[in-house]
């Protein structure tokens, strides 16, 4: 079965779901990638896309409050994504099911945690990377 999949399909799908979403915000949300050398790599299905989808859910994406979210490699090791923070004021409150679901998913392939953290204005997450030739 495949349990993980492409980092770089999984960055092409990024791309098409940002450009959707531009649609709707135009210039208020910007979603940049600073990836490089991907060959290989391969991360928790859906696990980009409800990072950047939590994103957009829970913060303001407006004139006075454009949403930034970058999506970057640190190391190779981890893939971060890491968003300009500024909650809606009228948000349901999350109850971190997915979060929670994807620190799960991640423990059952890796020993590196999902890395979650809120600081400056920012709120920002890591997760592992997995490498083909490791878990052959």
């Amino acid at each position: 079965p495949n349990w993980l999949v492409a980092l770089e399909e999984r960055l092409a799908f990024l791309e098409s779901y940002g450009y959707l979403q531009r649609f709707r915000y135009g210039e208020h949300l910007k979603v940049r990638r600073r990836i490089e050398n991907v060959s290989g790599s391969l991360v928790i299905p859906l696990s980009l896309q409800m990072l950047v989808e939590n994103a957009i859910k829970h913060n303001e994406v407006s004139a006075n409050h454009p949403l930034d979210i970058e999506i970057a490699s640190t190391g190779g090791k981890y893939i971060t994504v890491r968003n300009t923070l500024n909650r809606k004021d009228l948000v349901e409150h999350s109850s971190g099911t997915g979060l929670d679901n994807l620190r799960k998913q991640i423990r059952f392939f890796s020993v590196d945690p999902l890395v979650v953290e809120e600081e400056g204005g920012f709120f920002t997450v890591r997760i592992p990377i997995f490498q083909s030739v490791d878990l052959q």
